[in-house]
């Protein structure tokens, strides 16, 4: 019942050490870090400096636009992005998933569902999750090659649901998908 005046608000800019104005993505993880996905690469925040991961100091980043972030069950940070395929981050370490298949570049949509398996889409390869280091691409009567994901979420029934950008919503429970348009 407080009024917005009464919170504390900061903000940080370019001046205080954030490397560009344009952000995609937050997460805050357990160990208490704000991460920040850009254009300009990762950001994370310890609410007092800004510490930048991207290819200049990343090996695994050969681009350095990151957009989802999600922490999983374990403490990883999961991130898609544009140009590096699926990245992880744990205790200091990166790695990169996909580049065998040619998996590079991911949309923004992430999500981890209950049983710790990630899901996302790719413009050229489809629509997966990632389960145990596999990729299982999801296959529908209609190809799902260049539909855009916007968000993933998972309902109570553990179906799996995709928004996308001009498809409209599927639902994928057992195997099937089922699709929401308007007519």
């Amino acid at each position: 019942d407080k009024s917005l005046s009464q919170y504390n608000v900061e903000s940080w800019t370019i001046e205080d050490g954030l490397p560009t104005s344009s952000l995609l993505g937050l997460c805050q993880t357990d160990d208490g870090y704000l991460w920040v996905s850009s254009y300009d690469g990762l950001i994370r925040f310890d609410g007092h400096s800004f510490k930048i991961f991207n290819k200049s100091n990343v090996s695994v980043f050969e681009s350095n636009t990151i957009r989802k972030l999600v922490q999983g069950k374990n403490g990883t940070l999961w991130m898609t992005t544009q140009g590096n395929g699926l990245v992880s981050h744990k205790n200091g370490r990166f790695i990169r998933y996909g580049e065998e298949l040619g998996l590079n570049h991911l949309y923004r949509a992430l999500y981890i569902d209950d049983d710790n398996r990630i899901w996302s889409a790719s413009p050229d390869k489809g629509w997966f999750y990632f389960e145990k280091g596999q990729f299982n691409f999801l296959s529908s009567s209609e190809t799902l090659n260049n539909i855009e994901v916007r968000a993933i979420d998972q309902s109570d029934d553990g179906a799996i649901w995709f928004g996308t950008f001009g498809a409209g919503l599927y639902r994928y429970a057992d195997g099937e998908f089922t699709s929401y348009t308007m007519k």
